[in-house]
């Protein structure tokens, strides 16, 4: 309808920049124009160049005649052409023969109206909906244009254009409609085919897949019987079932490894902690107290005490330990200069190195090395790394202790040159209560490594274990650098 009410019309988009009203006329000018064209309805003024100075061409129409009338800078005026509108409507329809030169819209009828709705040019008979009554009265109602359409249903627009004139665009696509009704019914051939064999797919696929998610549920119950073992196994119900699986074989195994971990954990403390009550108990009960002299007694008194002096430190660091990988523990943070607490407790620890013949060093550039920690907490880790490599290191041995620190973070390093720990030993150096290989037969509780893990990593720092060339250990503890926009505690 645009394409068509611009031909009508008579013109293109292209020249709308030049468009303009009517009030830009002087009233002498609009009075000479209808003296002279009474009956004209202007559909566009453009303003013009021409030989005498700048003039105008106006579009209009008398409802029968479409003129194009040129203006001189003078007042002249002349039609410079003109044609009927009956001319124009059946260039209108030869224009919807081939509209773009490239294709043709052979299905669209034209009618041209009067405003009093007789008929200009066109058929009557096939592409108005409505009576021209009904089609005069909405155009009065919406003063420009008039839509009908619906499903199965003739298109129908009706335009009112400028002169007064209606010009009524319809389809006429029954071959098409025909050809929709076929290809509807062929469809609807196929849903009533194909619907049921989907329903049955998706039903079959349903339970095949609800075999899996049952089976994983059975497995859960298994599971929370007891039987820490079970698993499921791959059902092949697609990848979601599959992905299922996999998570619950996956927790079962965590699960199963923590309370593996437990049980050892409390088999260690309980036998620990049972050896030194059984002493006492045995020491007490043996013991005839009323016979006994006041040097037994005070001899049996200070055995009571060693064993619970055996017992303190075990109890204080299975609390500390708790305390730590909850985090409930409260950490006490102050910068303090990391290789000071360093030369601290090797000075400690020296003598206890020079017993058993072995060197202790440490390597230091000078500059401190501050950080943010809990200076207690640190002093712990430090002296259980230093007591771990002298002794679990051979007389005449060496352990260094080194210092290093880059852009991020610092630590320090406990070297020694002793039989080390095989590969298959390291992974399990830091949980509680490991005492693999020859450690067993030395003195200790197994915490001392898990400790020391867990104090670091409440820092938010990291400890590490790897293989010395050509033997021994590096027990590596890193630690985040202290904020180096906050002050410095002296």
């Amino acid at each position: 309808m645009v394409f068509l009410t611009e031909k009508y019309v008579g013109t293109a988009p292209e020249y709308e920049p030049q468009k303009i009203l009517m009030n830009q006329w002087s009233e002498e000018l609009q009075t000479a124009f209808y003296q002279k064209f009474p009956t004209a309805k202007i559909a566009l003024i453009e303003a013009e160049g021409q030989h005498d100075g700048l003039g105008y061409e106006v579009i209009a129409s008398t409802g029968r005649e479409r003129m194009e009338i040129l203006i001189s800078e003078g007042g002249q005026m002349w039609i410079a052409h003109s044609e009927s509108v009956d001319e124009i409507f059946h260039a209108l329809d030869a224009f919807l023969i081939n509209p773009f030169g490239d294709a043709s819209v052979p299905g669209v009828r034209l009618l041209l109206l009067d405003p009093k709705g007789g008929i200009i040019g066109g058929d009557a008979d096939g592409p108005i909906p409505m009576n021209r009554e009904t089609l005069l009265q909405q155009l009065k109602e919406t003063n420009s244009e008039v839509h009908s359409s619906g499903f199965m249903k003739r298109i129908f627009i009706a335009r009112k254009m400028y002169d007064g004139n209606i010009l009524c665009v319809s389809d006429d696509f029954s071959a098409g409609m025909m050809e929709l009704r076929r290809w509807g019914i062929f469809l609807l051939s196929l849903l009533v085919v194909f619907l049921p064999f989907s329903l049955i797919a998706g039903l079959l696929l349903s339970r095949h897949a609800m075999e899996g998610v049952k089976r994983v549920a059975e497995a859960a119950r298994v599971f929370d019987a007891g039987h820490l073992q079970q698993r499921v196994q791959s059902c092949r119900a697609g990848a979601e079932v599959e992905e299922l699986c996999r998570s619950f074989n996956g927790m079962a195994s965590r699960i199963e490894k923590l309370v593996r971990e437990l049980r050892e954990v409390t088999a260690n403390i309980a036998h620990d902690i049972r050896t030194p009550i059984t002493r006492i108990r045995g020491l007490v009960e043996t013991m005839d107290w009323n016979a006994a002299s006041e040097e037994e007694r005070a001899e049996i008194s200070g055995m009571v005490i060693a064993e619970c002096d055996q017992l303190t430190p075990l109890v204080s660091d299975i609390l500390d330990m708790a305390r730590a990988e909850t985090g409930v523990m409260e950490l006490h943070r102050e910068p303090i200069d990391l290789g000071a607490e360093l030369e601290k407790s090797i000075e400690i620890f020296s003598a206890f190195a020079a017993e058993k013949q072995i060197t202790l060093e440490h390597t230091f550039s000078g500059a401190p090395v501050f950080v943010e920690a809990d200076r207690s907490k640190m002093q712990r880790v430090i002296s259980n790394l230093l007591d771990n490599a002298i002794k679990f290191t051979l007389p005449g041995s060496r352990v260094e202790v080194r210092l290093y620190q880059n852009e991020n973070q610092a630590g320090f390093e406990v070297v020694d040159n002793g039989p080390g720990i095989p590969p298959s030993d390291q992974a399990s150096v830091f949980e509680r209560f490991n005492r693999g290989g020859d450690s067993r037969t030395i003195p200790g509780n197994g915490l001392g490594l898990s400790l020391v893990k867990a104090f670091v990593e409440l820092h938010g720092g990291g400890v590490e274990l790897e293989s010395a060339e050509p033997h021994g250990c590096i027990f590596r503890v890193w630690l985040p650098l202290e904020n180096p926009n906050k002050g410095r505690v002296a």
